[in-house]
């Protein structure tokens, strides 16, 4: 079948996928592409980056019990941080596709939140696919949220002003968190924010096809690849439970206010619309923005995409000045 038309990347943004790919960026992942993938993410995994972008905010690790095994949280404390005060947290669940990764990746666009919402940042570790397949990915980030949840005081966190974040694949983990606590009663969060999230294991939508074999950083090969991973024999099947494959979830309603972004030029798109429009449907609070030209590694970067973001988590956790 022949690949439909499809909306043109931003010009800027096509410069550095032209030259990624002319620097050897396969056009789509595979099994054997894992080790160096991840080796890649690995170089330089530390906070360092982080906090040179917020001076005086501060690292430390924990490592909390999980139902598969200890799990490393780090923890980042805001310059401002008051041990004698209840402050803002992001729980964030980093991108890879579940994959690869890992809680250092894409923290780097949470620092602004430490200084400009006086913010604690939460990222863990959780278990990646194909090694360790659904549900334990999702086990280990929901083991987290209620390790934050049963450590609000000790944590110095405000219990109504606790946000959840995901990008890519870390997205769907944070979506999947999301039912998860509703089904379980689990720690309430304000908010969720979703940045480009996997949430459809079919592949099948329109902007999929238009992606099918170079997506820029993430075709829907390399999705497709992915889902498998995460849901080996299970993939393509009704064998699923609602929280690994949350765009497949008609009844969303009881979720807290949701805030996503994706862009008009990458696999997920449509399935993040659509998830968006569930949200609606199911009597959910959700904002959603489509950068025209925009792909999955730019929502990662861009600083002009930090605004509407800033605002919004600062709408969440009650934290915006009037």
């Amino acid at each position: 079948m022949s690949t439909p038309p499809r909306p043109p990347y931003d010009p800027e943004l096509k410069t550095v996928i032209d030259q990624a790919f002319a620097d050897g960026m396969p056009f789509y992942y595979g099994i054997d592409d894992l080790p160096t993938l991840r080796e890649g993410a690995s170089i330089g995994a530390s906070a360092e980056p982080t906090l040179a972008l917020s001076p005086g905010s501060t690292h430390k690790e924990r490592t909390i019990a999980g139902p598969n095994g200890d799990i490393q949280v780090s923890i980042l404390r805001p310059s401002s941080f008051d041990a004698t005060k209840q402050h803002p947290a992001i729980l964030f669940y980093h991108p890879g596709g579940m994959i690869m990764g890992n809680r250092f990746t894409g923290l780097t666009a949470l620092a602004p939140y430490l200084d400009l919402c006086n913010a604690i940042v939460i990222s863990p570790e959780y278990r990646l696919a194909p090694e360790h397949p659904a549900p334990i990915p999702f086990e280990d980030a929901y083991a987290v949220l209620k390790w934050a949840g049963d450590k609000f005081a000790e944590l110095c966190i405000n219990p109504d002003r606790l946000l959840v974040a995901g990008t890519s694949g870390g997205g769907a983990i944070c979506a999947g968190v999301m039912l998860l606590a509703r089904e379980r009663g689990g720690p309430k969060v304000c908010g969720q924010l979703l940045v480009a999230p996997m949430l459809d294991d079919r592949c099948d939508s329109v902007s999929a096809h238009q992606f099918e074999a170079e997506g820029g950083h993430w075709s829907s090969r390399s999705n497709r690849f992915a889902w498998r991973c995460v849901l080996g024999t299970r993939w393509g099947t009704p064998d699923v439970k609602d929280f690994e494959v949350p765009g497949l979830v008609t009844d969303l309603s009881g979720l807290p206010p949701t805030y996503l972004e994706v862009g008009s030029a990458e696999v997920c798109r449509d399935e993040v619309v659509a998830f968006a429009s569930t949200l609606w449907e199911s009597g959910v609070q959700a904002e959603l923005h489509v950068w025209p030209g925009g792909g999955t590694i730019s929502l990662y970067t861009c600083p002009m995409l930090m605004y509407p973001r800033k605002l919004s988590i600062q709408d969440i956790n009650g934290s915006r000045s009037t």
